[in-house]
């Protein structure tokens, strides 16, 4: 039977997106699944978290992409939380907040327990090359796939709720 990751991230890639999709595949085979699937809290591809905080201020902007989310929480064996650890200022912060405790709440109803995340943060699959770097001391080496291995960490989702209201 085939089993599928659903990886939420922050929003769609202006460019290719090469390397989240590699890095979220190496992630899909740790974890044991076939496929991968990606949904995004804020539906409007950017060149960059800036251009986000520009276009997120206005609510309506962000409720589009709760479809795609409802669909992947729903249809996913397991989920990856990997929307970035950055923050937004202003408005965009506060509908930022929002969508994530509208997730949250839908992983619940979903009856999601636990969720996944690297090193207990919700680092962007493009960034994670950087994190396990040799430079950084966070794994003992190996393989990119490897080290993903070594800071891929569970979560309960009431732990993560707690964790992102604090």
């Amino acid at each position: 039977m085939k089993t599928s990751l659903g990886a939420i991230l922050l929003n769609p890639p202006n460019g290719s997106g090469d390397a989240t999709r590699r890095h979220l595949a190496a992630a899909t085979r740790i974890l044991g699944h076939d496929a991968f699937e990606i949904a995004n809290l804020f539906p409007l591809a950017t060149l960059s978290s800036g251009e986000v905080n520009e276009l997120g201020s206005d609510w309506q902007t962000w409720v589009p992409a709760q479809a795609a989310l409802r669909k992947t929480v729903g249809s996913s064996d397991e989920i990856l939380l990997a929307w970035g650890i950055g923050e937004f200022n202003g408005a965009t912060r506060q509908n930022f907040r929002r969508q994530k405790a509208w997730l949250l709440e839908e992983l619940r109803c979903a009856n999601v327990e636990r969720i996944w995340l690297v090193d207990n943060e919700t680092r962007h699959p493009s960034r994670w090359h950087q994190f396990v770097s040799d430079r950084h001391g966070r794994t003992i080496g190996g393989t990119f796939e490897q080290r993903i291995g070594q800071v891929l960490r569970p979560m309960s989702v009431l732990e993560f709720s707690i964790s992102i209201t604090q």
